[in-house]
């Protein structure tokens, strides 16, 4: 998860929560603590963020873009931004990991 924070000079900053602070889960592996296996050169607090990648369902027949030279401007949380936009199978899901969070009883 990344909190989205828009700076006092219009910059968009995104950071991690503490929990997941210096940690990526790799499928098949489990989760990782970059800042232990590659030391705290490799980590990063905050990161501005200058590129909006915007999924979308995958349409037949369409052209997309597989360069990224044709992505416009946007207004991403009333700045703007560059973004492209990344098709998505629709069957994608029923082959990733990804699951809702579900309450534990």
């Amino acid at each position: 998860m990344v909190i989205i924070k828009r700076h006092s000079n219009d910059v968009l900053l995104g950071y991690s929560n503490d929990l997941l602070r210096h940690h990526m889960e790799l499928r098949g592996i489990g989760i990782i603590d970059i800042k232990d296996l590659f030391g705290v050169a490799s980590t990063r607090d905050v990161k501005p963020i200058d590129l909006v990648v915007r999924l979308e369902k995958w349409v037949e027949g369409t052209e997309y873009d597989r360069l990224g030279i044709t992505g416009g401007p946007s207004n991403f949380l009333a700045f703007p931004s560059r973004t492209c936009a990344c098709p998505w199978p629709p069957d994608a899901t029923s082959r990733c990991s990804w699951r809702s969070p579900r309450a534990i009883t």
